[in-house]
């Protein structure tokens, strides 16, 4: 199925590109979320005719998430969690969780703007993206300990190291 996309979207395309997708592609994530219409001939002229206005309302959506994003520089969340003898979690820390936390700490985040590449079982250090906007991502790390002064602890080793070893740093 052809599509035009009214934004740019990841591993897709740019704003204003018509691409080939499944269907299903398209009607239960693009088209819900504002991101890409039918291409017929009417669309696509309407799009042209409202491109400027889209460019300008995706530059002003852009510029906010990186405002954002430069009070969000350098964030560390900490979660206390129980964890075996091995430092593996009773469980994981899951996206709600962190979206969550980072909305106790004045930032309007969505858990569908987390993004784990694996699941966090393990105690230590752990590095998260957050994606503000289809050209904004930022980094945060995640502080994942027994207790507040083993949380502590990590962060002091993390950050006397200022390297990323296997020990300490789990690069997700």
């Amino acid at each position: 199925m052809d599509i035009i996309l009214l934004r740019r979207v990841e591993k897709l395309g740019q704003m204003g590109d018509v691409v080939n997708v499944a269907p299903g592609f398209f009607r239960n994530f693009l088209f819900p979320r504002g991101l890409a219409d039918r291409a017929t001939k009417e669309r696509i002229g309407q799009f042209e005719a409202d491109k400027s206005y889209i460019e300008a309302e995706n530059l002003r959506e852009k510029q906010e998430a990186q405002n954002v994003a430069g009070r969000m520089n350098n964030i560390i969340l900490t979660f206390i969690r129980p964890a075996g003898d091995t430092g593996l979690l009773y469980g994981s820390v899951r996206t709600q969780e962190i979206a969550t936390e980072m909305n106790q700490q004045g930032f309007k985040i969505d858990r569908t703007q987390v993004l784990i590449k694996q699941p966090i079982k393990s105690l230590g250090i752990h590095k998260v993206d957050l994606m503000l906007h289809a050209e904004v991502k930022l980094e945060i790390l995640l502080n994942i300990a027994l207790t507040p002064e083993e949380a502590a602890n990590q962060l002091n080793k993390n950050n006397t190291n200022n390297k990323t070893t296997e020990d300490n740093v789990v690069l997700n």
